[in-house]
């Protein structure tokens, strides 16, 4: 049981790495491309929902900093 556990986490983790290697080539493509890139997005989104990123902010700080050693 403890093995599957650990290899359903290593999944989890791989597919998490996968997603941001995936952004990472989409924003350097957008960049080079003239396209509008992810960050500018995201900027649009805290300019609008200032409490809301300030509460996923504090919440990712919150999680970090209790599974981080």
């Amino acid at each position: 049981m403890i093995d599957q556990a650990g290899g359903i986490f290593f999944a989890l983790i791989a597919i998490a790495v996968a997603v941001v290697v995936a952004l990472l080539l989409y924003e350097a493509w957008a960049l080079f491309s003239g396209r509008k890139p992810i960050t500018l997005y995201v900027r649009d989104g805290i300019a609008r929902f200032p409490h809301w990123a300030a509460l996923v902010a504090f919440l990712a700080g919150l999680l970090g900093g209790h599974f981080w050693r």
